[in-house]
């Protein structure tokens, strides 16, 4: 069939608070370093991508770096790097009532979220990422 990519939509954990529906959508990531355990664990994971590679193909997994889940751990230990409603709460992000916008103003952020991403390619060795609304 020629492909080269396999392609995972998030693997994040789903946030609970504001979840739409009873299982949530993948694009409201609950923690960037962390494995859905729909999904099975971190090891299970890894032996996926070292199987991927080893039949010769990349693999990339869907990276949402707009928005987090309404219960993300960020929303308490760094509240700066959301942006702000007029009410002063983490703004939701578009009319995504189940996400929260974060900041790229703020560079304390986009670091963290770097080395969210870095984690992915170091633990788990994949190849890259699809960005979602990038």
């Amino acid at each position: 069939m020629g492909v080269q990519t396999i392609w995972f939509m998030p693997i994040n954990p789903i946030s609970k608070v504001d979840r739409k529906g009873t299982l949530g959508s993948y694009y409201e990531v609950a923690d960037y370093t962390s494995i859905n355990p729909e999904f099975g664990t971190l090891a299970d994971f890894k032996q996926v991508v070292k199987t991927i590679h080893a039949k010769g193909m990349k693999i990339i997994i869907d990276w949402v770096p707009n928005h987090s889940g309404g219960d993300h751990h960020w929303l308490k230990e760094q509240p700066d790097f959301f942006v702000k409603d007029a009410n002063s709460n983490a703004a939701v992000a578009v009319d995504w009532a189940d996400t929260r916008q974060l900041d790229y103003k703020n560079s304390v952020m986009c670091d963290s979220m770097i080395a969210c991403m870095k984690y992915w390619l170091t633990k788990t060795s994949i190849d890259g990422f699809r960005c979602d609304v990038a």
